[in-house]
């Protein structure tokens, strides 16, 4: 059992609850289960560190405090405590043991059933104040919490692009991708995380690296060799962030399309889906947090149909009908359309005019990305986000 391989370890105080529907998901010869902390005591820890150390991806509860069991007064009660003193539990075994070798690449993830419990702003023991629901912020509270990703063990609190646990397949293939690019550290930061997202330079492909520039990958850190820095720049940044990567809703916008009527129209949606196959963004998880295009490719794509006419109203309607193959097809009528957040500073697909709209300014939101839209009138009612707003709109909500 020490020298089996799983790409998907699982490390819970309950595993035997919470282990079913990951092996339903993933396969049963896919993870191991590790007690926690049972399996950490000292007779057994050799074996579990090992097969931490050849897991690509590692899943840990949030919630280590199973009452029933006994702890010891230094033992981590989270499971962010825990992967942060793995590297030290590790250390203290002799150098004979194979469980003292460096970890290797993997992606951390936090399978919990309290992920609000990650995202509190409350620092008194006990007390969880919700800063925003954790829903559709998952990379935020991720990146709050030092790991790659955080997962609800509920599956009606997951994303619709994750509530089947077999995405998390695409996470451990990214691993396994960059683990398999030995060249990483050798060549330059940009050509490695170039090859990572599939994109070759032909065409549009330079304006997509500049692009890619733009949204500041770390590419320090790529050039020692992390590539688990790419992996999760993808997660935090790139993927959930408008940059160098369209969503559907992004797409919609560009043609002048109803964002919420082209996601529910299959027949339109697979007709434009085939028109811009080949902006698709076919990289390193890709299908982790649903479908992307690349930008470049996608205002390559409406620079050719409309001869040049990127910004016509008109002909960029008369071009979206055509792509979705629907005479009908619901479009946008505004001048300066933009995507609006919500409240919680989640992207919508709700469409507003710019002109009544404002940019405001989220603790988590990346500098390198354009601040997000609200519009005016719900800025006013809430405090909150007025003192949000970035300085040169501050005299439109007054």
């Amino acid at each position: 059992m020490s020298k089996r391989f799983a790409p998907f370890v699982l490390v819970d105080d309950n595993v035997d609850q919470t282990l079913p529907p990951l092996v339903h998901a993933l396969g049963a010869d896919a993870v191991i289960g590790i007690d926690y902390p049972a399996d950490f005591d000292s007779g057994s820890s050799s074996n579990t560190l090992g097969k931490i150390r050849r897991a690509s991806v590692l899943l840990v509860d949030h919630n280590l405090m199973d009452t029933k069991r006994d702890h010891g007064p230094l033992e981590p009660l989270t499971g962010s405590g825990l992967l942060a003193a793995l590297p030290g539990i590790a250390a203290g075994h002799n150098d004979s043991d194979p469980a003292t070798q460096p970890f290797r690449l993997r992606a951390d993830v936090i399978y919990s059933g309290k992920l609000d419990q990650l995202a509190s702003v409350d620092l008194r023991p006990g007390v969880h104040s919700m800063a925003a629901p954790v829903l559709g912020r998952e990379h935020v509270v991720a990146r709050m919490n030092n790991v790659d990703w955080v997962l609800s063990k509920s599956r009606k609190d997951r994303p619709p692009p994750q509530e089947d646990l077999a995405v998390l397949s695409e996470l451990a293939a990214a691993v396994a991708t960059a683990l398999r690019n030995r060249k990483i550290g050798t060549e330059s930061p940009e050509t490695a995380l170039r090859k990572l997202m599939k994109l070759s330079l032909r065409g549009w492909g330079g304006r997509a690296v500049e692009q890619i520039e733009d949204m500041h990958p770390p590419l320090q850190a790529i050039a020692s060799g992390d590539a688990l820095a790419a992996i999760r720049w993808l997660l935090h940044i790139a993927l959930p962030f408008p940059g160098c990567l369209h969503e559907l809703r992004d797409v919609a916008l560009a043609l002048r399309l109803d964002p919420a009527w082209l996601r529910s129209n299959d027949k339109a949606l697979l007709s434009l889906s085939g028109h811009i196959a080949a902006a698709a963004y076919s990289g390193a998880l890709s299908a982790f947090q649903g479908k992307r295009w690349w930008k470049a490719g996608i205002d390559a794509l409406i620079w050719e149909k409309t001869e040049g006419r990127f910004y016509d109203q008109p002909v960029l309607r008369s071009l979206a009908k055509s792509l979705t193959g629907d005479s009908d097809a619901k479009t946008i009528d505004l001048a300066t359309p933009v995507l609006v957040v919500d409240e919680d500073f989640r992207r919508t697909d709700v469409v507003a005019e710019l002109d009544k709209c404002v940019q405001v300014q989220p603790d988590d939101w990346p500098p390198s990305v354009e601040f997000p839209w609200i519009e005016i009138d719900r800025v006013q009612r809430s405090p909150r986000l007025l003192s949000l707003v970035v300085p040169k709109d501050s005299a439109r909500v007054e």
